[in-house]
């Protein structure tokens, strides 16, 4: 962290502790961190099918088309519009495409207490679809990798924040505004 040199005399501290003592402390190594390895968009096909699959990070897939599916627990799950899958690590689950079908993925790593969780499908809102659809033209075309980074996080977060809290999609005025800027950052250069 890059800090300036106070223009105080020694012994004041100034406003460079970030610590004001009247906060919650949020950066202690106990709460969860996200990191994101990577994230893409490409269309797939056939190529797609891979059965037991299982890995140390997560994933998260939003596809603006029909025609994939993981499955998990014996049940096949679609992907597509109006859905976003986000698999926790160490799930083991089979993937398939029947055609071509365009595909964004984010592997990532956040920290659980517990046991991850299972896969879960979030039905999205339209303003949630549109915001991911806006991410995955995103990282389909070449952009500065902050943007992109980001954009993950901010989706991500909203996501997995959404589901620990046990929040159903709010449809304020106040989170249509917010995900109009976000996917406006999005787009932007």
């Amino acid at each position: 962290m890059l800090r300036r040199k106070s223009k105080e005399p020694a012994g004041k501290a100034g406003y460079f502790d970030p610590h004001t003592g009247g906060g919650v402390l949020l950066d202690d190594a106990d709460l969860p961190s996200l990191r994101i390895h990577e994230c893409g968009a490409r269309v797939m096909d056939e190529n797609w099918n891979h059965q037991g699959v299982r890995s140390p990070f997560w994933r998260a897939y939003y596809n603006p088309d029909e025609g994939a599916a993981v499955r998990h627990g014996g049940k096949w799950l679609p992907l597509g519009p109006s859905r976003l899958m986000i698999i926790p690590e160490d799930n083991l689950f089979d993937c398939r495409c029947r055609g071509k079908t365009r595909h964004l993925w984010i592997h990532f790593s956040i920290s659980v207490s517990g046991e991850p969780p299972l896969p879960w499908i979030a039905k999205l809102q339209p303003e949630e679809e549109s915001l991911w659809h806006s991410l995955h033209q995103l990282a389909g075309q070449p952009a500065p990798r902050h943007r992109l980074r980001h954009a993950c996080a901010a989706a991500l977060l909203q996501e997995i924040g959404k589901r620990e809290q046990g929040l159903a999609p709010a449809r304020s005025e106040k989170l249509r505004r917010i995900h109009a800027m976000m996917e406006n950052f999005i787009r932007s250069e």
